[in-house]
């Protein structure tokens, strides 16, 4: 099936106009559907229930929060002007707890794009996408900040150790690495979940037209989002997809791990998946 569903998080930060610019790009190459969303965690509809706020306070409330609301997405649709068709270009304007919110549209989708979590943004608009991906259970992908718009079209990486949420995200990433000339399997050290007698990743790509080859890196002090980066830069990849979470979300949340890393210091778009 192809990917004809794309919905991309605009909420007005730096982050997101990079996501935009990819998901157009995404939008272009695959005559897809676009839908831009904003979510916000405002008061608008939290305050409607409050028989105590006075009428005049909610109309100028309401009213600020869709000025806000036409301002993000009137610079989504310029940046969309004269390079996706109006019939497919739609807009959502959401109220609610940004990651929540974002989660229950997304399962509608083909994949998400999100700009990165600024950690400085402010709470009302701030998304995670590893928790979205968490939450959702679809393919998220993640657009740094610069955003260099050849890297999709470069060799990819897929980060593999044999577990659920790698296998995912290659199955999920199928339709993008078909139109790669150059894909890599990469793992670290000599941890590989394989279940009995199953083919390998490589198989797995080759029956599906892919070419691939297969990396494993020596591993050692570093951790495997420390290898993945490193390998990336090395090959020049253009695009990196990984399963997240596969070691626990309360594990990676206080100690730190793969995805973490990779989210946080990544310099090229990256796929996740859970």
């Amino acid at each position: 099936m192809a990917i004809k569903n794309i919905l991309v998080a605009v909420n007005g930060s730096t982050g997101s106009r990079s996501a935009v610019e990819a998901a157009i790009q995404m939008q272009a190459k695959y005559d897809a559907h676009l839908t831009g969303i904003l979510v916000h965690y405002g008061h608008r509809d939290r305050f409607t229930e409050e028989n105590w706020v006075p009428d005049n306070v909610r109309t100028i409330m309401s009213e600020g929060i869709r000025q806000k609301e036409a301002v993000v997405e009137r610079d989504f649709r310029a940046a969309a002007e004269d390079r996706v068709p109006a019939e497919k270009l739609h807009w959502l304007a959401l109220s609610g707890e940004p990651d929540d919110t974002l989660a229950k549209y997304v399962v509608m989708y083909d994949v998400a794009v999100m700009g990165p979590n600024a950690r400085k943004s402010h709470p009302a608009i701030d998304l995670h996408p590893e928790r979205v991906a968490l939450k959702s259970g679809r393919p998220i992908l993640v657009v740094p900040t610069p955003f260099d718009p050849d890297s999709l079209n470069k060799r990819a990486v897929v980060g593999f150790d044999g577990r659920k949420a790698a296998s995912r995200v290659i199955h999920y990433a199928m339709l993008y690495l078909e139109t790669k000339s150059q894909v890599d399997i990469v793992s670290a050290g000599d941890k590989m979940y394989k279940p009995a007698n199953s083919i390998s990743a490589v198989d797995l790509l080759a029956r599906h037209g892919v070419k691939a080859d297969r990396i494993r890196l020596p591993g050692g002090s570093r951790h495997f989002g420390e290898e993945l980066l490193s390998y990336c830069d090395k090959v020049d990849a253009g695009v990196l997809f990984m399963g997240v979470y596969d070691q626990g979300i309360f594990r990676e949340e206080l100690l730190g791990g793969a995805t973490r890393h990779v989210l946080a210091n990544a310099t090229i778009p990256v796929m996740i998946s859970y």
